[in-house]
């Protein structure tokens, strides 16, 4: 899942993405956050780096961005989640590594920033049967950090955004590679058990 996804993002440009924003503004921001967590090919992290761009040129407002685009992220993950809720055994018969693993506080918050773990954490969680409101707490506070960043990185990176894009494979793998670092370094100082046996499965999921 990982490679398609760079491919496609590869191909959508900021000149694309931020006239599109800037017409239709934060709408357009939560349904293509929300599509993009049933799975879509969407860019979420380039839309919140373009939000940034035109943030910092005075056309949107980046802490209303970070909002919409959290919610739109709880939104569509807690409609994976009941899926899986519902559709859990099927679920869980179908992905191989989901029969002995059951998404932790880790997971859950750090799943966001690796593409193929974003779309598998939360229906597991449902399939896992994870409490709800927990879930949607830890969803809410990875989803808030995950847009906070790129957001931010937009804004910073300003009229730069081309160049990020153009090296979008190799940022993404190496943002990813360093919150999984983080996730099982936290992993193995904890000192109370989490539900995740090895938070390295982030990486078998993506």
């Amino acid at each position: 899942m990982w490679y398609p996804f760079c491919s496609y993002t590869s191909t959508v440009s900021f000149d694309l993405l931020a006239p599109l924003l800037a017409t239709y503004g934060y709408p357009i921001l939560f349904i293509a956050i929300c599509l993009e967590c049933a799975a879509l090919p969407i860019p979420g992290e380039l839309l919140l780096l373009a939000l940034g761009g035109l943030a910092a040129q005075g056309h949107l407002d980046p802490t209303v961005g970070v909002v919409i685009a959290s919610l739109a992220a709880v939104v569509g993950d807690s409609l994976s989640y009941g899926a899986g809720r519902r559709w859990g055994p099927d679920l869980i018969d179908r992905i191989r590594v989901a029969r002995r693993w059951t998404p932790g506080a880790l997971t859950i918050v750090f799943g966001r920033f690796v593409v193929g773990a974003r779309v598998a954490v939360a229906p597991l969680a449902g399939a896992h049967r994870v409490n709800f409101g927990r879930f949607v707490f830890l969803d809410a506070l990875g989803a808030t950090l995950w847009a906070a960043l790129f957001v931010i990185a937009g804004y910073i990176g300003g009229a730069n955004i081309a160049i990020v894009q153009r090296h979008w494979t190799l940022v993404t793998g190496a943002a990813a590679l360093v919150i999984i670092v983080v996730a099982v370094v936290a992993y193995f100082m904890r000192d109370t058990p989490v539900a995740v046996e090895d938070p390295a499965d982030l990486a078998r999921i993506a």
